[in-house]
């Protein structure tokens, strides 16, 4: 398995866990998104793609979604259950080097970055019991989270929200994968450097992120995005060089993951 397709691997399971589930076709399980934004289905389509999985990307006009569905003849819904449980009970443990594609899977499904008074909020919501590990896995990476405000749906699930200091997520190199979110991302970093009142270290650390995160990305906007340009932006999330030596350079398999 090439560095790509580990990064790809990792990508889908953070968007399975949070915005996924299983289609079983007999005895075996499948993994199934219904998204609205089409740059998300497009990096998950990607994704797939990139690591040989065969596929399917359609638009259901009367909902306004995108459904990508992994096609009978592949086996990551197998290895989905394995890794993680049949209901997404925990989150399993990740080698360092894939930390980011894995927290941009998780947080283009449940993950908000929006427009508050003063600035940028970012914020994770989740039903599952992976959420708890999600938020050790952020604060080993240093991340700063707030408060899970759990309260009980009306279907009887346990909801989980919190928020993400921004800052401290920026710092730790982290990002979405989608356009959309990370150019949000990249508006907080140009607040903080032409901000009235400097901040130095926030100032550092914008700086840092644009042009050695966000900058490695392909210019383009979600209108213009192809499945190719979602194979592009899941494989920049753990490699800063270029496509071609992202694309070429083996290393050994993800953990747990077998695709014989």
């Amino acid at each position: 398995m090439t560095k790509i397709q580990e990064v790809a691997l990792a990508y889908l399971l953070g968007a399975y866990l949070s915005d996924g589930c299983l289609l079983w076709d007999l005895t075996d399980p499948h993994p199934i998104w219904e998204v609205k934004d089409e740059p998300f289905a497009f990096c998950l389509s990607g994704a797939l793609t990139t690591l040989g999985s065969p596929c399917s990307l359609r638009y259901y006009s009367p909902r306004g979604t995108y459904r990508v569905r992994e096609r009978a003849d592949g086996n990551l819904g197998a290895w989905f259950c394995k890794v993680s449980g049949t209901d997404k009970e925990r989150l399993p443990k990740t080698p360092r080097e894939l930390v980011r594609p894995l927290v941009a899977g998780l947080m283009d499904g449940d993950g908000s970055i929006y427009k508050v008074e003063g600035g940028y909020a970012l914020h994770f919501a989740g039903t599952k019991s992976f959420v708890s590990d999600f938020r050790g896995l952020l604060e080993g990476e240093g991340v700063r989270v707030g408060k899970d405000r759990m309260k009980i749906l009306e279907s009887g699930k346990p909801y989980h929200p919190w928020y993400i200091n921004i800052e401290s997520f920026l710092a730790a190199g982290l990002n979405f994968a989608m356009p959309r979110k990370q150019d949000l991302l990249a508006h907080w970093c140009f607040n903080m450097i032409k901000s009235s009142k400097p901040n130095p270290r926030k100032i550092a650390i914008a700086e840092w992120w644009l042009y050695t995160v966000y900058s490695s990305l392909l210019p383009c906007t979600p209108e213009d995005m192809s499945v190719s340009d979602g194979r592009y932006y899941v494989a920049r999330l753990a490699d800063r060089r270029t496509f071609k030596e992202a694309e070429t350079r083996e290393e050994g398999p993800f953990s747990l993951y077998n695709k014989e």
